[in-house]
């Protein structure tokens, strides 16, 4: 069941939704405004260390050395060019019950200046806690301004019908960003794992 504003405020008050810093005016009718933090992971176009026909991300391999860390300065902006991508993050934290799932939407003003929020990433599991990374692309064929505390994304909260069992964060559910604070990269490769996916010969055995 999605949550309506009341909803959510209800859910807050008794910690099933946590919002820090939380300002009753970013409260939309089935959503909650949240604003953009002032630190980025711009993608490299290549590698310094590789030539550029030979560069290549590996979701095998660790692909933070891909992205260059910028900090902007209060009351400037960061400039996202055309088929760029930015790791970004939202300033508030947030914090999910057990019965409560969230999920990162774009803001239709800003998806109309070609701006998309998330590649995949929009879906938040019951126990989350930190701030929401986001994945920022421009699919326009200007450069887009972005100014940290402006809105940037908004959140839709669900309510499940039973609480699950399994929590985000929790040592069963192999979860890679709980309590992450500002944009964090890929963390695919700590647990990468490649299942058969090959039908097997007849005649040949599976050992």
């Amino acid at each position: 069941m999605l949550l309506s504003n009341r909803d959510i405020l209800e859910e807050k008050r008794f910690d099933n939704i946590v919002i820090e810093p939380f300002h009753p005016e970013l409260m939309q009718p089935s959503s909650y405004d949240v604003t953009l933090s002032c630190e980025f992971l711009v993608q490299r176009r290549t590698h310094p260390d590789y030539l550029a026909f030979n560069d290549v991300i590996d979701p095998k391999v660790d692909s933070s050395n891909h992205f260059q860390a910028v900090t902007v300065p209060k009351g400037s902006a960061i400039e996202i060019k055309p088929d760029s991508f930015i790791l970004a993050s939202t300033h508030e934290a947030i914090a999910l019950g057990a019965n409560i799932t969230a999920r990162c939407e774009g803001k239709s003003s800003l998806g109309r200046l070609g701006l998309q929020i998330h590649s995949t990433a929009g879906f938040i599991d019951p126990g989350f806690e930190g701030t929401v990374t986001l994945e920022l692309s421009n699919n326009g064929t200007t450069p887009i301004l972005l100014y940290p505390g402006m809105k940037i994304a908004q959140l839709c909260f669900f309510k499940l019908p039973q609480p699950s069992t399994i929590l985000y964060g929790s040592r069963f559910a192999g979860s890679h960003y709980q309590n992450q604070s500002g944009p964090t990269a890929s963390k695919v490769h700590e647990n990468f794992k490649i299942y058969d996916v090959y039908p097997v010969d007849e005649g040949s055995t599976v050992e």
